[in-house]
């Protein structure tokens, strides 16, 4: 009890702001009528299997990690009134790793979680995006000592890369500078670190190209990765339409 008294006493304006943030996103979202995509992303969570939900990943274009989550707040109860509560359970325990775990300046903490992307795109809009800022947080938190302790470092980049399309280009960036980094530095690492990292840098190649393959079109939706064909009619329509 002690411990809270003080942990409240030396972070005040944090957790008036974590709570405050609570509480008008719950407020918030209660007008906010969800959108197609939105209770499409619960449908198929709730009416498919783990093994169907992997394989419409083909269809939706996003890998599934956001599918398989909805899919264990719905087994443990959750119904559909308060699917608003996900998107706040993420997104505040990306704010408390934020405002409690790095060292930012006081207006950035008040001003950062009630802009539009915070508060909105990823709070009362119930899509995939809440995950991204606890997970980049966590990255943030453990790029310093990746060398060190690649497991978890690896486990939230990977995590991170089957968010959405964006975060699997921005994580395969990530991952390209951690492999230049280790490049430079693998010869003042112990061989014990070295061989950590390796086996966790081929496992998350893996991971990388598993993604590919199950998220590359299939032969029978409308949009097809037919590349020459592609940019054949996307350069030609951008000379001569736009």
């Amino acid at each position: 009890m002690k411990k809270i008294i003080e942990l409240i006493k030396n972070n005040f304006l944090n957790v008036v702001i974590l709570i405050l943030f609570i509480i008008l996103a719950i407020n918030f979202s209660n007008y906010h009528e969800h959108w197609s995509d939105e209770a499409q992303s619960w449908l198929i969570a709730r009416d498919n299997s783990i093994i169907e939900i992997i394989k419409y990943t083909k269809y939706e274009g996003t890998p599934c990690l956001w599918f398989l989550i909805l899919k264990v707040f719905i087994n443990i109860g959750l119904t559909y009134d308060y699917f608003y509560l996900v998107p706040i359970i993420f997104t505040s325990i990306g704010l408390y790793l934020l405002l409690f775990k790095t060292k930012l300046p006081w207006y950035i903490k008040i001003l950062f979680p009630f802009s539009y992307f915070i508060f909105f795109q990823t709070t009362i809009v119930c899509r995939s995006y809440c995950l991204v800022l606890p997970l980049i947080t966590l990255i943030y938190l453990f790029y310093p000592k990746r060398f060190e302790k690649p497991f978890r470092f690896f486990v939230i980049l990977i995590f991170f890369m089957n968010i959405s399309l964006h975060t699997y280009l921005v994580a395969g960036s990530i991952f390209l500078i951690y492999l230049y980094d280790f490049y430079r530095k693998n010869k003042s690492l112990k061989r014990s670190e070295k061989n950590k990292n390796i086996v966790c840098t081929i496992i998350t190649f893996f991971w990388f190209l598993a993604i590919f393959i199950l998220l590359f079109p299939k032969s029978d939706i409308g949009f097809r990765w037919k590349w020459r064909t592609f940019f054949i009619i996307y350069f030609w329509r951008s000379k001569y339409f736009v």
